[in-house]
């Protein structure tokens, strides 16, 4: 009896900026505009503030970071996710990560694009964007004894 091979449900590849750069850039801008509502709320500054700026910085990391991104194997152009990474000093510097909704649960997505990107378990990682993930990320590290995943704003300088 011969095994069925299963297709994988996903691949990497290079990031190709004439085709991804909108999709990477306007996703990370958008969820981390949801990060930051609380402050837009408080009025600490404008939406249109934010956008402008948060669109010229991650146009920048995304200029001098490599971008890996989670695509269907069949069809590359169909992103289900990426990672933007810099490098640091010491340790890899996560800028962002980024998975679609329907696929943040049960396919392992973003464990294999850390892992692709030099930030697995078995790296120390500085991060320099907080989000909900990460908090979730520095309990998961924890709970295995793995290396950390640390936040640090100030780490976009050395990129």
């Amino acid at each position: 009896m011969t095994a069925i091979e299963a297709e994988p449900l996903f691949e990497m590849r290079s990031f190709h900026e004439r085709h991804d750069i909108g999709f990477v850039r306007d996703s990370w801008v958008r969820s981390g505009a949801k990060v930051m509502r609380q402050m837009l709320r408080k009025g600490l500054f404008e939406r249109e503030t934010y956008l402008s700026h948060q669109r010229a910085l991650v146009t920048s990391l995304i200029g001098r970071s490599r971008v890996i991104i989670a695509c269907n194997p069949k069809y590359p152009e169909q992103i289900f996710g990426w990672i933007c990474v810099g490098e640091g000093s010491v340790r890899p510097l996560l800028h962002y990560i980024y998975i679609k909704e329907p696929y943040r649960r049960s396919f392992g997505i973003s464990a294999e694009l850390l892992n692709a990107a030099g930030c697995g378990r078995d790296s120390a990682v500085w991060c320099t964007s907080w989000c909900s993930w990460v908090k979730k990320e520095q309990a998961a590290r924890e709970a295995a004894n793995a290396k950390p995943m640390e936040f640090n704003f100030w780490k976009l300088c050395e990129s």
